[in-house]
């Protein structure tokens, strides 16, 4: 199957209402053709689907390893992309091997499942592995439409360069069921309202088992198990969960000037089981910001007055991290990293 890249019109386009179902997943596989990609092009989609759509029974591959990545730079394919694509559902797909960028970290990473600017949206019974970028991903603006209601579930995501499970400027959603392991970030949640992860397992990733990054409110982290994250020894912040400060612009134009910066306000955590590394930390909570990130915050800046962190059932961890309740004007350079706590309701 020939790649398109973004903004062109193309038959694989899943109009509202359309239908996509396989005979199973041997059966029935989308292969991109690598060939098919065109210096230059910035990104490509493999299925683009609109609302009220469903997809069912298939297997995409990117054919990663047919990329020349010398010609193919500043790239990304997403294989299954819902955009405005309200009330779908995507399910018992397999995706794997998706191109992305060489530095995922310049936003050019490859995605098995991207729900963008779409609400109401299940994605279940998923295995996402081998991708340069996250295996399933559930993205908004800032400025424009955060996608709301989305349940993802049933999620099996390994050996993929970015996150296993992502939510990013999402408002009132869950994920549940989820196995994340060899990645970056097993489970990620960044600028996020009222967003629950229940019933998961995350391990042995390079950096987290689940990050949370720039400012959210209403978090829950529920009946989760993480273990032996912190792969990446050269990375000294890495850590089972990481709760960590963020930048963005204040203003809708992406060229602006004026940024903020801001954490999480307020999480509940229950039944959390912690085993790190050897000399790794379980928690870590940070507010300080790269210099590049400290330069751009002379206009304005949104750190809260304090971050509310409840165990229901169990207060008393919540007096062995190191100044909670931290005055604002403390936050620029206050970092926390907790050893031997027990997040578990007693």
């Amino acid at each position: 199957m020939r790649a398109f890249p973004h903004g062109t019109d193309d038959t694989r386009t899943l109009y509202a209402g359309s239908v996509l179902v396989g005979e199973d997943l041997e059966q029935t596989t989308f292969k991109l053709i690598a060939s098919s990609v065109v210096p230059g092009w910035t990104n490509a989609r493999v299925i683009l689907a609109e609302k009220e759509t469903r997809i069912s029974n298939l297997t995409f591959d990117g054919s990663r390893a047919d990329f020349d990545r010398d010609a193919i730079s500043w790239y990304s394919t997403s294989l299954v992309q819902l955009q405005f694509a309200d009330d779908s559902v995507v399910e018992y797909l397999r995706v794997h091997d998706g191109y992305g960028q060489k530095d995922y970290r310049l936003f050019k990473e490859s995605f098995g499942v991207n729900v963008v600017s779409s609400s109401t949206v299940i994605v279940r019974q998923i295995e996402a592995f081998d991708m340069d970028g996250s295996g399933v991903a559930v993205a908004g603006h800032l400025y424009r439409k955060r996608p709301s209601n989305a349940l993802i579930e049933n999620v099996l995501a390994y050996n993929n360069r970015a996150q296993g499970v992502s939510f990013y400027v999402v408002d009132n959603s869950v994920a549940r069921n989820l196995i994340t392991y060899n990645t970056r970030r097993g489970i990620n949640i960044a600028y996020g309202n009222n967003i629950l992860i229940e019933n998961a397992e995350t391990y042995s990733n390079e950096w987290f088992g689940v990050g949370i990054g720039g400012m959210n409110s209403g978090i829950g982290l529920r009946n989760i198990t993480s273990w032996n994250n912190g792969t990446d020894t050269g990375y000294a912040g890495a850590t089972e969960i990481a709760i960590l400060a963020g930048i963005w612009h204040t203003e809708p134009a992406q060229d602006s000037t004026a940024y903020a910066a801001g954490i999480l306000t307020d999480i509940t955590v229950e039944n959390l089981t912690l085993t790190p590394r050897e000399g790794r930390p379980h928690v870590v909570i940070t507010t300080t910001l790269d210099e590049w990130e400290l330069e751009k915050l002379w206009i304005t800046d949104r750190f809260p007055g304090k971050m509310n962190i409840q165990s229901p059932g169990s207060e008393a961890w919540i007096d062995r991290l190191d100044g909670v309740d931290v005055p604002a004007t403390q936050l620029h350079s206050y970092v926390v990293t907790t050893y031997g706590i027990v997040l578990k309701p007693q």
